[in-house]
């Protein structure tokens, strides 16, 4: 049985690969400052450590990441935090083994604009250098352990606040109008990891962007 280790295992993407992933009868083991089965700031490097030198894994997937930061501070939780984990463990797994990365597709827009926030351009720019990073790490080849960034669009329940969920019934979900669109599920997020970790591994994924263009829109008639 195989396991893998979940960094932001708490909530959003990240709870739901560890559900997901332990209904798969994987041994998942889950990271986060809450409500996870190992405790602890990844932005600590001695928690990092720790983590590295207790936990032989064949997956790590990196669902930790924050919104609505300073620069210097979303820089350092987003990117040099997951990196550093990403390095050490990128050193340590055994050949076969998998990192995944969840990172934003608003990482391809990190220039923003004068009507975006300081903060919200700051988890742009991070999410684009760790997704960055974790290319270049696939693509250095010095080992076989595979590494992947996957960048999705908005995903449903993460982009909506509590008051939107409770307006939202899940079994008329696709004939929802989310102002032209469709957001992901989670599911999709989940399913998309575990079809790269099924891959032979000659296949090599570096970067996997997912969005729904479908504009499935409500009738204005």
């Amino acid at each position: 049985m195989k396991s893998i280790l979940v960094l932001g295992g708490s909530k959003g993407i990240g709870k739901g690969c560890v559900e997901y992933f332990r209904k798969l009868n994987y041994n998942v083991i889950s990271v986060a400052r809450t409500n996870a089965d190992v405790l602890g700031d990844l932005c600590d490097s001695s928690f990092r450590n720790h983590i590295i030198k207790n936990y032989d894994v064949d997956i790590v997937i990196n669902s930790a990441g924050r919104l609505g930061l300073p620069l210097e501070y979303a820089l350092n939780i987003n990117f040099v935090a997951i990196a550093d984990l990403f390095t050490q463990y990128y050193e340590k797994l055994k050949p076969g083994s998998d990192i995944i990365n969840i990172s934003s597709i608003a990482g391809l827009y990190a220039s923003g604009h004068h009507l975006i926030s300081q903060e919200r351009i700051s988890y742009n720019v991070s999410k684009n250098a760790i997704s960055n990073f974790c290319v270049s790490l696939s693509q250095s080849r010095k080992r076989d352990v595979r590494v992947t960034t996957i960048e999705p669009d908005m995903v449903v329940p993460t982009c909506f606040s509590i008051e939107n969920l409770k307006s939202i019934n899940v079994n008329n979900y696709e004939n929802f109008n989310f102002n032209s669109y469709t957001p992901l599920q989670i599911n999709d997020i989940t399913k998309s990891i575990d079809w790269i970790i099924s891959q032979p591994r000659w296949v090599c994924i570096p970067k996997l962007v997912i969005s729904n263009h479908c504009n499935k829109r409500k009738s204005e008639d």
